[in-house]
């Protein structure tokens, strides 16, 4: 079984929150990714289906909402 950051799902929205969250500084960039990881990694168990991912994803909010949120912060 593959780890839940190895899901398709998990890098494509990881990577749009990247985008997202260019404006800020590298380090609260690195630390909101990170933070996203841990969540993932503690609410996924290894081999989730599609739609367990998904709903874990819509769960946390879109990566323009997540980013926003750290850019208010």
């Amino acid at each position: 079984m593959s780890n839940a950051l190895t899901h398709p799902l998990v890098r494509a929205y990881l990577s749009s929150v990247e985008a997202e969250a260019a404006v800020l500084s590298d380090d609260r960039r690195r630390d909101l990714l990170a933070d996203l990881r841990e969540h993932i990694e503690s609410v996924l168990p290894p081999g989730s289906d599609d739609a367990a991912v998904q709903e874990e994803l819509d769960r946390l909010g879109t990566p323009r909402e997540i980013a926003a949120a750290a850019i208010a912060d």
